[in-house]
Parts: structure tokens; C-alpha cells; sequence
């Protein structure tokens, strides 16, 4: 039996009324009218029950949650947490002054990409583990601090019964095992954002996004908030309303995996899409511009413009494990950005338009074509 997590909607509810207390929300009575009905209030660590509820069950689920979408946000929520551009900004510090990205930009990108890679790969074993059992790990393989990736060599079997392995990452992401960066939706979302830019610019809009994830991203491959906003497409939902839907887990920390390419895309632009060319920044907060506190303007690059770092990726069989918490620059004394490994034994940048790419720049598993 096939139980798909995070979308199941009695698996959903209990995450929703946790969602709900949090803000400040009184979901209480929908919480007992769930329970009376024999609904359970304890979110499932791993994303769904092993066993699907009863159809009615199941019904009830999904009119509650559209209850408690429906519940009204308290004002002090609302004014700690705006959803304005224009009130986000005004509750931070003046922006400061950046200084204008130098000749090692490219390299600094090239760290910021495989930094991702080894931070991504470091934890994905110790997923969903807490951090006393993280702790255990560690300690009891040599490894505390941490300081390389974690291992079951050494590793007592009683800690390993009391805290296993992510199911899925233990045969890629373990020391032993490791050979290059396994595919991932921490790196996914990058490449996605990356091929959005080059392909549509920065006038991009929540609709251009959409069919990139529908076009590039198997639903399979998104989890949480993701998953949800992407069944919602496909049942017909708006974009710019399909991430709020029956979504406990929109404030979670999908964004964080999501946008960092388009702040390297713009490097010295701490304001992000307040300094946006105009109808970039209209996407991102629904009106013509913005009068926050920050002022400064980039020039908008022209719909042609094409990531000048962009690099493709080798399969995984030609790339060496990284250190973690480490770079490598190539022979030639540049750096090699790859999406799907941190490390190269040899160095074959390629750039599209070159003739190296094999692949659409809009796939999320590009190939480059290996030099001599």
C-alpha cells in the first residue's frame, strides 16, 4: 500500500491545528470536533499514518481544514509578522551599504553552490533525528564535534536502534558510501530558480514558476508546503493562492531552499526584491513598487541576460567525496559550480552556448560533456 506523506487529510489536520496554536488562532473547538469523531490530534512524525482513515473521516478532515484557513489571523500576529512587502521591510534595519562584487565574484558563487552540496549532504542521514540523538551519533563514532560526515562504522548498534538512519539517505550520504551529491530538493529548488532566470529573466512571475515546477520537478521530489502548493496546481488552484490552501506547513522553511540563487543572481542587493527591476518586484508583492526603506535601484538586466556562472553538472560516478566544511578550486585556477557534485577529479566547466551542455538548461540534471 502506497501512503504518500504530506498530503494525506487526516494526517494534515493535527499539523494544522499545531499551526493554528502557534499563531494564536482558537482552533480548540475544531481540535475537539475532531477528536470526537475519532480523529487523532498527533501529527505524524514521518508525514502520514500507516493506515488510510475511513472515507468520512477523511471528508471531515478536509472541511476542517478549510476551518481553520478560515480563521482570522490575530492583529499582533499580523503586525509581528506582515505578509507586505513594504511593512517586512519597515520592521528591519536601514539597509547598509554593500561593496560592489569584485573579479572573485565567480568564485564566491562556486563556494556558495558547493556549500549548499556539503551542508545539504552532511545532514541528510541525520534527518528528522533530534539533536540530543545527533549528539549520540557523534560521540559514539568519533565524530563530536562534527567535523566529516557522519558514519555507522564504529557506531554502537543500541544508539543506532534508538536513533536510525533517514531510510533514504542512509545508502548515499553516509561516509562509507558517499560518491558525489545525490539528487536532493535542497539543490533541486536552486537549479530551478537558476534555469527561471535564464530562461524567462527577472521579470519572472509566480505563474513562470509554477510551470517550472510542473514542467522540471516530478511532484515526488517536493515535500511539506511544496507538496502541497504543487497538488493545488494540479487541482486547478491559482498560482499565487495554491501555496495557502489547506497548507499548515506554508511557514515552514521552504523559502530558505527556494530563493538564495536569486540573491547570488544579484549580489550587493540586500534588499531584494525591493531593488528588483519593476515588474519582478511587482510579482513579488502584488503592487507597482515600493516606498520601504530601501532606495537604492540596480539596473535591470536585459531578458537576454544569462547567468555568467553557470556550469554543468558531471554524473555522479566522476566526482570525488568532499570534506566536509571544504572547497576545491580546479587545476586551471577557477571554480567548477556543480549543481549535483561539490568536487571534481578533473576540471570541464562548460557554459551553454558552448557546444559542453548535453541537455536542457531547463532540466535539473544537466550533463556536460567530459574534456579529453
Amino acid at each position: 500500500m502506497l501512503r504518500l506523506t504530506w498530503t494525506q487529510p487526516e494526517d494534515l489536520l493535527p499539523h494544522a491545528l499545531a499551526a493554528a496554536a502557534e499563531d494564536g488562532r482558537d482552533a480548540a473547538a475544531i481540535g475537539r470536533r475532531w477528536s470526537d469523531a475519532g480523529g487523532s490530534t498527533t501529527a505524524a512524525v514521518g508525514g502520514a499514518t500507516p493506515e488510510r482513515a475511513p472515507e468520512e473521516l477523511r471528508r471531515l478532515a478536509r472541511e476542517l481544514l478549510d476551518e481553520v484557513d478560515a480563521l482570522p489571523v490575530p492583529e499582533q500576529l499580523r503586525d509581528a509578522e506582515p505578509d507586505e512587502l513594504d511593512a517586512i521591510l519597515a520592521l528591519g534595519a536601514p539597509a547598509r551599504a554593500l561593496p560592489v562584487p569584485g573579479s572573485d565574484l565567480g568564485d564566491r558563487i562556486a563556494g556558495a553552490w558547493l556549500g549548499r552540496a556539503v551542508g545539504c549532504l552532511l545532514g541528510k542521514p541525520v534527518e528528522k533525528i533530534s539533536r540530543e540523538g545527533i549528539r549520540e551519533i557523534g560521540r559514539s563514532t568519533g565524530n563530536w564535534p562534527v567535523h566529516t560526515y557522519f558514519t555507522e562504522r564504529g557506531l554502537d548498534p543500541e544508539i543506532a536502534a534508538r536513533h536510525p538512519w533517514n531510510r533514504r539517505s542512509r545508502p548515499t550520504s553516509l561516509l562509507e558510501n558517499i560518491d558525489g551529491m545525490p539528487e536532493d530538493d535542497d539543490l533541486n529548488f536552486p537549479l530551478l530558480a537558476l534555469g527561471l532566470l535564464e530562461d524567462v529573466g527577472f521579470d519572472f512571475t509566480t505563474d513562470d514558476v509554477a510551470r517550472s515546477w510542473l514542467a522540471s520537478l516530478p511532484g515526488g521530489r517536493v515535500f511539506t508546503a511544496e507538496r502541497i502548493a504543487y497538488r493545488n496546481l494540479l487541482d486547478g488552484y491559482e498560482p499565487a493562492e495554491a501555496g495557502a490552501i489547506r497548507n499548515p506547513f506554508r511557514d515552514w522553511i521552504g523559502a530558505q531552499i527556494r530563493t538564495d540563487v536569486y540573491g547570488w543572481a544579484i549580489p550587493g542587493t540586500p534588499c531584494g526584491p525591493q531593488s528588483w527591476p519593476g515588474a519582478m518586484r511587482a510579482s513579488a508583492t502584488g503592487a507597482a513598487g515600493s516606498t520601504a526603506r530601501c532606495s537604492w535601484r540596480r539596473p535591470a538586466r536585459p531578458r537576454s541576460w544569462r547567468a555568467p556562472w553557470r556550469t554543468c553538472s558531471t554524473p555522479a560516478s566522476r566526482w570525488s567525496r568532499p570534506a566536509a566544511g571544504t572547497r576545491r578550486r580546479s587545476p586551471s585556477g577557477g571554480s567548477s559550480a556543480a549543481a549535483t557534485g561539490p568536487t571534481r577529479r578533473r576540471s570541464t566547466p562548460c557554459t551553454p552556448g558552448t557546444g559542453g551542455c548535453t541537455g536542457s538548461t531547463r532540466s535539473t540534471t544537466p550533463r556536460c560533456s567530459r574534456s579529453p
